[in-house]
């Protein structure tokens, strides 16, 4: 299964998240400019750009988006919702999971699907999760697309392949 190129506004929804519950007393509105180039703006009043800038590109800001904080909106952008502080943990929109959260979020939301075995993110940026069976293909579909909802992949690919005793499902991050 492939996907083509996705829009980072999951991440940049987070990362206006982790503006907010560092700065209570601002409020943002997030812009996609493009698919992966986003802004998030505040007034000068309440959060200055001048400011902020160098703590939001070095500690709030990933390393693999291109985001900015401003306090101009940018023309032509389109307005992005942001994560209401009631929905933080609801679908797992507000929070920044590891491959191992992933793992237990997978155990617990599918008690269906084959038993993982683990998770690796290799070298080559591949995140592969491993189980002790082929998994079903109604089961296999939703496993997807609660990954592809939660991780801000740009190209997909679930792959089964025969690895000694057990199958390797594959989902396959292209950066």
């Amino acid at each position: 299964m492939t996907k083509l190129p996705k829009s980072q506004r999951s991440s940049a929804r987070r990362v206006d998240v982790m503006v907010r519950a560092a700065n209570p007393h601002v409020q943002t509105e997030i812009y996609e400019v493009d698919p992966h180039y986003h802004v998030i703006f505040a007034l000068a009043e309440q959060l200055s750009e001048t400011e902020y800038k160098r703590e939001f590109d070095n500690r709030v800001t990933p390393a693999s988006m291109r985001i900015e904080f401003s306090n101009h909106r940018p023309s032509g952008a389109e307005l992005v919702p942001a994560i209401s502080d009631d929905n933080l943990i609801f679908d797992f929109e507000g929070l920044i999971l590891t491959g191992q959260d992933f793992e237990m979020a997978l155990q617990a939301i599918f008690p269906d699907a084959p038993s993982l075995t683990g998770s690796e993110i290799r070298d080559d940026g591949v995140l592969e999760f491993w189980f002790e069976a082929e998994m079903p293909e109604p089961l296999r579909g939703r496993v997807y697309d609660f990954l592809d909802r939660h991780i801000d992949l740009r190209r997909i690919e679930l792959r089964v392949e025969k690895n000694m005793a057990h199958q390797r499902h594959r989902i396959r991050e292209i950066y």
